[in-house]
C-alpha cells in the first residue's frame, strides 16, 4: 500500500550574535500536506495535515570547533486524521563539534 503526499513548506531562520561567543536563534517551519491514496488503492482516505515547528535557543561557542546549545522546541501536528494529531514540547541541551 502506498500513499502519495504533496506539501508546501515555509521556513524561517533568524540568528543574532549577542557577543562573539553567544548566538541566539529562532527557527520556524510550517508545512501544509495533502495525502492521497491515488498512487495505489490502499483503502486510506485522502486527508490534509498542518505541521508547525518552532525552535528558540542559545548557542555558546567555546571555540571554532566546539559549542554548547540549549533551547525550546515546539512541534504541533493538526490533521484531519485525529490519530495523527499531537503537540510536543521539548527543552534540550547539547554539544556540537565541527571540523
Amino acid at each position: 500500500n502506498a500513499v502519495g503526499q504533496s506539501a508546501d513548506r515555509f521556513e524561517v531562520r533568524l540568528s543574532y550574535d549577542i557577543t562573539s561567543r553567544m548566538t541566539v536563534f529562532f527557527d520556524s517551519t510550517i508545512t501544509h500536506s495533502d495525502y492521497t491514496s491515488a498512487v495505489l488503492q490502499s483503502g486510506i482516505p485522502s486527508f490534509t495535515e498542518d505541521d508547525i515547528g518552532l525552535n528558540l535557543g542559545l548557542t555558546y561557542h567555546v571555540n571554532a570547533n566546539f559549542s554548547i546549545e540549549g533551547g525550546y522546541l515546539l512541534s504541533d501536528i493538526s490533521s484531519q486524521e485525529d490519530v495523527r494529531d499531537y503537540t510536543r514540547n521539548q527543552v534540550y541541551i547539547g554539544v556540537r563539534g565541527t571540523y
